[in-house]
């Protein structure tokens, strides 16, 4: 049982970290159109087709790295770039 509870916190933390280097690559890339906090402004959103990151869906790896409709792929950021985004958004959703 301890042994499940201290690789829960890891895995947790693990996260976290993940979200918080995420947070500040999100801010010079995404935040632009997607929103301080995830939520796109009225215009942007409507002109986009944005919605809240919090209501969206999909593999937000992929979406970074691919594009989706009318959002092109992220260009100049590493697997672990991509990833730590993808945690930074999951924490919006929760």
């Amino acid at each position: 049982m301890k042994k499940i509870l201290v690789l829960l916190l890891s895995v947790s933390a693990m996260s976290f970290a993940g979200a918080a280097e995420g947070k500040a690559v999100y801010a010079s890339k995404c935040q632009m159109c997607h929103g301080p906090e995830g939520v796109p402004k009225e215009s942007m959103a409507k002109s986009m087709g944005l919605k809240p990151l919090a209501d969206s869906h999909g593999d937000v790896k992929e979406i970074v790295a691919k594009g989706k409709g009318k959002m092109k792929p992220v260009a100049g950021l590493s697997e672990k770039q991509v990833a730590d985004v993808a945690a930074y958004v999951e924490s919006l959703r929760k």
